[in-house]
């Protein structure tokens, strides 16, 4: 089942954590990463989880900025990986903004991610170095947006 979370818990923080794990092998967010994502608070974002019985195996928070539903904070559990919660997870919650026309995220291009969104329909709008998100070889890493159409 597929909800809107109304207040994170402890657990659904240290399941979130555990699947960014997998990609702290990768990168790392710099300082400035840390203190802007402490500036940009939560409760400007909605939260929703992909639920199994009570266990939640998949995570994002979400949005609308003008017509473009904007995700972050993407997760799956890693025994979940594979099955297309992520997929079924994106279109269950832009389908739960009507009035959004496009859907658009954030990856790292070093993860492999990318692929990923593209075979979901996401298209690279633009891919940069990163001024917040750091290889562990100590370069900065490619950030890459993507969007689809609703």
């Amino acid at each position: 089942m597929i909800k809107r979370i109304h207040q994170q818990d402890e657990a659904i923080q240290q399941f979130v954590d555990a699947a960014f794990n997998t990609l702290r092998a990768t990168y790392k967010p710099n300082e400035k990463a840390i203190a802007s994502r402490s500036e940009n608070q939560k409760d400007q974002w909605e939260l929703w989880g992909y639920f199994q019985g009570t266990q939640c195996i998949g995570y994002v928070e979400t949005r609308l900025d003008n017509h473009d539903l904007q995700f972050r904070t993407l997760a799956v559990h890693h025994l979940a990986r594979r099955r297309g919660i992520a997929r079924q997870l994106l279109a269950a919650v832009q389908h739960a903004y009507p009035s959004s026309k496009t859907a658009s995220l954030w990856c790292v291009a070093e993860t492999g991610n990318p692929a990923i969104f593209e075979a979901m329909g996401f298209k690279t709008c633009q891919r940069f170095s990163s001024e917040i998100l750091v290889l562990l070889s100590g370069e900065p890493a490619t950030e890459v947006q993507m969007r689809r159409t609703a």
